[in-house]
């Protein structure tokens, strides 16, 4: 909301999404893509902190992004990630506008919620719900891991100074 009272607040949004072509699923190890993820994470928080920006949410939705965490942690920032550090994310494909961790977050839980812990935990539940519709509906040849290695497992860090902050920054009207 361009008019909202929250925008009070010095504010910023970078959204990042990461879909992995077929052809580079197939030619690409999961080694390297866990690797890339971190070089990105590493560099991501090298600008973020020569930018000078405090207060920050940041949501990567990529594979690996749980990868990310490590670089971009400060007591003034909440990271949102669509995967664990040694997991894929789901729904990746040029075909979809976002990945399921991407749709389930910002089109399904934010706009409803009370805070981002809200719309990580509706998020993160739409998106188990999901990967266990593809997981049954899977060929038994393509069901090549447990179902508890299957999931994307969604991280969220923060620490209670950005949590403090964004409970204020929830708490204004919006007008």
């Amino acid at each position: 909301e361009p008019n909202s009272a929250r925008n009070t607040f010095d504010q910023d949004c970078i959204a990042r999404a990461q879909h992995w072509n077929d052809s580079l699923l197939c030619t690409r190890e999961s080694a390297e893509l866990r690797a890339e993820a971190l070089q990105m994470g590493y560099s991501l928080g090298e600008l973020l902190r020569e930018s000078g920006i405090r207060w920050k949410v940041i949501v990567v939705s990529a594979c690996y992004s749980g990868g990310f965490i490590e670089h971009l942690k400060d007591d003034s920032t909440l990271i949102i990630t669509a995967a664990r550090h040694d997991r894929s994310s789901f729904g990746c494909s040029d075909k979809n506008e976002f990945t399921y961790f991407g749709r389930a977050f910002f089109k399904e839980a934010l706009p409803r919620a009370q805070s981002f812990e809200d719309a990580f935990a509706k998020a993160g539940a739409l998106v188990r719900e999901w990967e266990e519709e593809d997981y049954a509906s899977a060929p038994a040849g393509a069901k090549r891991k447990t179902m508890g290695t299957y999931y994307s497992h969604p991280q969220l860090h923060g620490t209670s100074a950005i949590t403090q902050h964004l409970q204020q920054w929830w708490a204004q009207p919006v007008k």
